[in-house]
């Protein structure tokens, strides 16, 4: 099967409110083609996706800026603007497997803004999600697998100086999310989000973890 081949749709837009710019989105999301043709299982869901996201930067976001705007006016305290920015990276594209990532930014006016990732990984010809125990020798014994390699890398990276909440054991084990992976050619890649394990500063942690006995390629991808 052929790589699919993507591009980058984009809805932007500023919004004022008394002649001031307060938000600001730049919202971007993939649309897939096999052979030149549109993959519509994967295009509508991300399309709809970028649509609700879309209200919601209209809607509530807009709103919550409007609310800052008379708060801040009131005490004479700068206009903040408010900013959301949707992007995503394909980490994986080969044979019929498809894994990606979108990060999405919004600064709603304090210190600093806030980065939430989400993934998908798909078996494109089944144009169904690869959950992270389908990726397991023992599907059974696949969170603790990934959790002791992520507290490992941890621990590692401690005596490196990396700096991790006191709990990190507690916390990897407490934060886990099944769905929080992507694949790249090389292995699994487990991440958690803000604060969750570490301080704002460490962005959001990523693990990656080879392919092995135990975490496996996609059965569909082809050994070169």
């Amino acid at each position: 099967m052929s790589e699919l081949e993507y591009r980058t749709l984009r809805i932007q837009d500023t919004l004022y409110y008394r002649s001031t710019l307060l938000l600001k989105y730049d919202i971007q999301y993939p649309q897939f083609y096999l052979n030149g043709l549109p993959m519509e299982c994967f295009n509508r869901r991300y399309a709809a996706k970028a649509t609700v996201y879309t209200q919601h930067c209209r809607g509530t976001l807009f709103r919550q800026a409007k609310e800052q705007f008379e708060e801040d006016q009131q005490v004479g305290a700068p206009v903040r603007i408010f900013e959301a920015v949707t992007e995503f990276t394909v980490t994986l594209n080969e044979d019929c497997a498809l894994s990606l990532y979108a990060d999405r930014y919004e600064y709603t006016g304090g210190a600093h803004g806030n980065t939430l990732r989400t993934s998908d990984t798909w078996d494109v010809p089944a144009c169904a999600h690869i959950p992270l125990s389908g990726l397991c020798a023992l599907p059974a014994g696949c969170r603790a697998y990934v959790i002791q390699q992520v507290v490992h890398q941890i621990e590692a990276q401690i005596t490196d100086g990396e700096y991790y909440f006191d709990d990190y054991r507690k916390n990897a084990a407490l934060y886990f999310n099944p769905h929080s992976f992507y694949l790249m050619p090389e292995g699994l890649t487990v991440y958690y989000q803000q604060y969750e394990i570490a301080p704002y500063s460490s962005g959001i942690p990523e693990f990656l973890i080879p392919y092995s006995a135990v975490i496996r390629k996609p059965l569909c991808i082809v050994e070169s």
